[in-house]
């Protein structure tokens, strides 16, 4: 522990790295990320580009806005990675209405989520032996719970 706190700061730091929502929930994704970007290695990409497709394959065309508050994401950091799915020929953006943008995904984005599917499928797999079926489905309501208002 870090000897330029108090005692009492210190005490404050431990409950709140101990018990505070975000730094674990942010932990817990990192750790869940890197297994599923070790077992989607092989499609070359990422997880984070690949709930990008598979929602955009799930939910169809729509407007750049709209797809950020639906991934619960800002707008600039969905534009920045889906400049780079756009420059591997995943999506296509198009103008909308005034100034939105219509984003949707390509047909090559649709035979990569096709590829995608047995990799995520083999990693959702080892994260429910690790984790435990019993403990995903009671865990899952939650975080759905959580996400919900984010996302409305």
């Amino acid at each position: 522990m870090n000897a330029r706190l108090s005692k009492n700061e210190r005490a404050g730091v431990e409950f709140a790295s101990d018990s505070c929502a975000c730094f674990n929930l942010r932990k817990a994704a990192r750790a869940v990320t890197r297994q599923f970007d070790e077992a989607l290695q092989p499609t070359g990409l990422r997880s984070t580009q690949a709930v990008i497709l598979v929602e955009l394959a799930r939910r169809g065309p729509m407007p750049l806005g709209q797809f950020a508050d639906a991934m619960v994401m800002d707008k600039s950091t969905l534009s920045r990675k889906l400049k780079l799915l756009r420059g591997k020929g995943l999506i296509v953006m198009k103008p909308g209405t005034g100034r939105q943008k219509l984003v949707s995904i390509s047909d090559q984005g649709i035979q990569t989520v096709r590829e995608i599917i047995p990799f995520w499928r083999i990693a959702q797999k080892q994260f429910l032996q690790s984790f435990g079926e019993e403990g995903w489905d009671a865990v899952l309501p939650s975080l759905t719970k959580i996400a919900a208002p984010a996302a409305a």
